[in-house]
C-alpha cells in the first residue's frame, strides 16, 4: 500500500512535465556507448524538485509521465508497480514467473473483479471487437507473435499496453512499435461492469 501511495502522489506531480515524444522501441538494450544510470530511473520516492529537474531517459518513466494525466485508475497503476519486471515463463501464472495470458486474467480478476479464461485465444473468443480509434483503458490488444493469436495485453492509453513480453517479462509497450504494430491483430473489450456494458 505504501508503494501504491507513493506511486499515485508521483504520478500527480509528474502531470504537469512537458514530455518530448519519443516511439523509441520498449525492448532496446543499452549499448557500451549507452548508459543508463540509477538516478535516471523512475522510482516512487523522488522528490518534486529532482523529477522536475530530471528529462524522462527511461520508457517506464516515460509511460509513466504520459499516462499521469489521462488515467486515474490507482489500483491499475498499482497492479503494475507490483507485477513489473516479473520474469515471462510459458505457463507461469505466479510472481516467479507468469505468461501473457495468465497476467491479462490476474489484472482483470485483482482490478476490474472479472474472471477470464486461461489463454489468449480464448480471451479473445469471448471479447468483442472494437476499432483502434475508439480503444479505452482495460481493452485486450491481441498480436501474432507465433501464428494466430498468440500474444495479449492489456490497454492503458495513448497506444500504450501492459503484458508479459517473452523477452523482458511485465513491462509497458507501445502498439506503434514497428515489432507490434506489425503484428497487430486488434483490441477488444470484455463485456463487464467496468465499461458499463452489463
Amino acid at each position: 500500500m505504501k508503494n501504491l501511495l507513493s506511486l499515485a502522489m508521483c504520478i500527480l506531480l509528474v502531470t504537469g512535465l512537458q514530455l518530448q515524444a519519443s516511439a523509441q522501441p520498449t525492448d532496446h538494450t543499452p549499448t557500451q556507448n549507452e548508459q543508463v544510470q540509477d538516478s535516471d530511473v523512475f522510482t516512487p520516492s523522488l522528490s518534486k524538485a529532482s523529477i522536475l529537474q530530471k528529462k524522462p531517459r527511461t520508457t517506464t518513466q516515460t509511460v509513466l509521465n504520459k499516462m499521469a494525466a489521462t488515467v486515474q485508475n490507482l489500483p491499475l497503476f498499482g497492479f503494475i508497480d507490483d507485477w513489473y519486471y516479473t520474469r515471462y515463463r510459458f505457463g507461469g501464472t505466479t510472481k516467479k514467473g507468469v505468461d501473457c495470458s495468465s497476467f491479462t486474467l490476474q489484472l482483470f480478476r485483482d482490478v476490474y473483479q472479472i474472471s477470464l479464461p486461461r489463454t489468449a485465444r480464448q480471451q479473445y473468443e469471448i471479447s468483442i471487437k472494437v476499432n483502434e480509434e475508439e480503444m479505452q483503458e482495460g481493452d485486450l490488444v491481441f498480436f501474432n507473435t507465433r501464428g494466430g493469436i498468440s500474444h495479449v495485453g492489456v490497454y492503458l492509453v495513448n497506444g500504450y499496453f501492459v503484458h508479459a513480453s517473452s523477452s523482458r517479462g511485465v513491462m509497458v509497450s507501445n502498439i506503434r512499435e514497428p515489432y507490434f504494430s506489425k503484428r497487430f491483430l486488434g483490441a477488444r473489450r470484455i463485456v463487464g461492469p467496468m465499461n458499463g456494458l452489463l
